[in-house]
């Protein structure tokens, strides 16, 4: 495995609205820096979004998803990138879609 690459994205979780997302990620050296993104905007820690990392696990964890929350997610490491998407249907019918590099 190449320096950096990912070893595996865990499954998304979320269940019926309201609720919250969270986006699991491991990587393959503990204490990685990495940064969360939502459509190429970086995400920062704050009343909306919690970010978490634990050794080689981040997390990124959204609050109360509504429809502005769908979307592509992205965490980015020494240049590798992993993404998915939120779809959010209707006003309590949510589902994940996960796609990208090492997942």
């Amino acid at each position: 495995m190449a320096r950096g690459q990912w070893n595996s994205c865990l499954p998304l979780q979320i269940s019926k609205l309201p609720s919250n997302a969270r986006f699991e990620c491991e990587v393959s050296k503990p204490h990685m820096q990495v940064q969360w993104y939502k459509e190429e905007q970086p995400i920062r820690k704050g009343h909306k979004y919690d970010i978490q990392s634990e050794g080689r696990l981040h997390r990124l964890d959204i609050r109360d998803v509504d429809g502005k929350d769908e979307g592509e997610y992205s965490i980015i490491a020494r240049n590798n990138r992993s993404r998915a998407s939120l779809l959010v249907q209707g006003t309590a019918n949510v589902s994940l879609v996960a796609f990208g590099n090492g997942c």
